[in-house]
């Protein structure tokens, strides 16, 4: 096939082009980014609920080593909690809380040890929140190691230290100074040993920023808010809200540690939205730059204008004008100049013509079977008309002309059987016709194949006796059959007498019907010439005859079997032949009761 190909192309065929494919491009990131993000929230509001339950049977297990450090062991037991939620996904804050006051926090606490000599240790924690701003955390967090001494200027409650000045220990290194009024409380120097630290900044020091610290406050201020609704008594509800923008978790528990009963506060935040844009912002990237690389070739391909379409129109029309009827012109663009019209009817005319020259060359082919089978019908016919019908002229001119008057009843009886002859070839002619257009309605009952088969054996035992036929019968108990009573008698009539024709003297018919599911299935079987290969496939045409030499000794039209297998087409029923080891097969499938 030759394809030519037009290209008018304009520029503004590119922008439209561009416009396009950055619309659908842009829709797609939007669609992603979306399913993104709502699988994201919901996968971290789940994950938020089961990890705050999982870890609450921890803390009601939580038992203090020593009574007096309870407070030190409760904040390290509840950092560890915190810890949980700790990601670069979840901004999270915890806190315990008795009846009045703040017990436990889980962020920004440094562990500490105090020794008072060499055989005296106290432990201690401080709260970082409560004397430190971000900034100054953020410095500790990357500046102290564990094991370091540091110095501290505050007082001691219970295990609590309240700092206003934390430096390093030797004084060079001043890590916290904030102004802090603690009344007539009298403010030591204390020398610590660093234990370890939970810090917020720990999550991710490199993204840690002041939008991470305003939301880890925002935690806080929701804490709080929490806990003054709770000490005023008011019935707080645990929420699981999850959105695409902002996700959050808020729950409170009632928990019993060491006989005691305390409030754990538990709130959590994400952001799904903007935690699907960092996760695809790689592939956003890679697209956009394998887009613009698709973009450049793309523009480059088609600001290439194609040269002389005109010649190419009249080399194709030249094409078509010498025969060729695979001739298109491919419209490459949006373009609809006089060109391009041009060229789509040159097409259109091709392909219209093409699909003519094919439907007229299928009608030739056709008719001219359809000729070859007329003349072959009516061959056929002619032939086996022709002898009855000179048997008929001879013996009436005998007749005529009083030639063996002796004979004269001998004549009219063969003038009788060669007209009968004719008539019933014409009569089953017509059948076969009825029988072909689907014309024919059958007439459906109940009946006994095996009654059907012995009655027409008996019509033929005169023919059984003459030749000393063995007639082996294996009937099935049940052999009820839904069909056309008359057109099975005529399907069951060619074949018996097709077995007794080419049966040879003495030789056995066995008749079998076997039972298989809904369907039963009858075959008969004789004993003589096989037929050979090349004809079983053409001997169900109507006049078909492996004997060419048409020996009429046999009786029969030629159609016996063309009607037989349009009778079991009708009753949608399957029909073969084949040779066996002694002779030849016909058998038939037909619904049974």
């Amino acid at each position: 096939m030759i394809v030519l190909k037009h290209s008018g192309i304009r520029s503004k065929v590119l922008n439209k082009t561009l416009i396009v494919f950055t619309i659908f491009f842009v829709t797609i990131m939007i669609v992603v980014t979306l399913l993104l993000a709502q699988n994201i929230s919901n996968t971290l509001a789940f994950k938020t609920q089961n990890m705050s339950l999982s870890s609450i049977n921890d803390l009601e297990n939580f038992k203090s080593s020593d009574t007096s450090n309870f407070e030190y062991t409760i904040n390290d037991a509840l950092s560890q909690y915190n810890k949980l939620f700790s990601s670069n996904d979840i901004y999270s804050k915890v806190a315990l809380f008795d009846q009045t006051k703040e017990v436990a926090s889980g962020t920004n606490i440094l562990l500490l040890r105090r020794e008072i000599n060499s055989s005296e240790n106290i432990l201690n924690f401080l709260n970082l929140d409560k004397c430190a701003n971000i900034e100054e955390i953020r410095t500790m967090s990357s500046s102290l190691q564990i094991g370091n001494k540091i110095l501290v200027d505050g007082i001691v409650v219970k295990n609590e230290v309240i700092a206003f000045r934390i430096t390093s220990d030797d004084g060079k290194r001043n890590f916290i100074s904030t102004p802090t009024s603690f009344g007539n409380a009298q403010v030591v120097s204390m020398q610590f040993k660093y234990l370890n630290g939970y810090f917020q900044t720990d999550i991710n020091p490199n993204n840690f920023n002041m939008i991470s610290n305003q939301r880890y406050e925002e935690c806080q201020k929701i804490i709080n808010t929490e806990v003054d609704a709770k000490l005023n008594g008011d019935v707080i509800d645990n929420v699981i809200k999850a959105n695409i923008f902002e996700g959050s978790y808020k729950n409170i528990f009632l928990i019993n540690i060491e006989g005691k009963e305390y409030s754990l506060f538990v709130v959590c935040k994400f952001y799904p939205l903007e935690l699907a844009l960092k996760q695809l912002a790689p592939l956003y990237l890679f697209g956009f730059i394998i887009a613009a690389v698709l973009i450049i070739i793309l523009s480059s391909k088609l600001s290439k204008i194609v040269t002389k379409p005109i010649l190419l129109l009249n080399e194709a029309a030249k094409k078509v004008a010498n025969g060729d009827k695979n001739v298109l012109y491919d419209l490459s663009s949006n373009s609809f100049d006089e060109i391009s019209q041009l060229a789509a009817s040159l097409s259109s005319m091709s392909v219209q013509l093409n699909h003519a020259m094919m439907r007229l060359e299928q009608d030739i082919k056709n008719k001219t079977d359809m000729e070859i089978v007329r003349r072959e019908l009516i061959s056929t016919i002619a032939h086996e008309m022709k002898t009855p019908l000179c048997i008929i002229q001879s013996y009436s001119e005998g007749l005529k002309e009083k030639i063996a008057e002796n004979k004269r009843d001998h004549y009219l009886d063969v003038i009788i059987d060669e007209t009968n002859q004719i008539n019933n070839m014409v009569i089953e002619m017509l059948d076969l016709a009825k029988l072909e257009s689907n014309t024919n309605e059958l007439v459906f009952e109940n009946f006994s194949l095996k009654d059907l088969v012995e009655k027409i054996l008996y019509r033929h035992s005169k023919v059984i006796t003459e030749k000393k036929l063995e007639i082996i019968s294996n009937f099935t108990n049940d052999s009820q059959i839904y069909a056309d009573y008359l057109r099975i008698e005529q399907v069951l009539s060619n074949f018996i007498a097709n077995a007794l024709n080419h049966t040879t003297n003495q030789g056995k018919i066995t008749i079998t019907t076997n039972r298989e599911e809904n369907s039963l299935l009858f075959s008969i079987e004789n004993e003589g010439e096989k037929i050979p290969p090349q004809h079983i496939a053409k001997i169900w045409d109507a006049f078909y005859k492996i004997d060419k030499s048409r020996v009429r000794s046999k009786g029969g039209t030629g159609l016996g079997l063309a009607i037989a297998k349009n009778i079991l087409i009708l009753h949608k029923a399957e029909y073969g032949v084949v040779n066996t080891d002694t002779g030849v097969l016909f058998w038939f499938k037909i619904c049974a009761l």
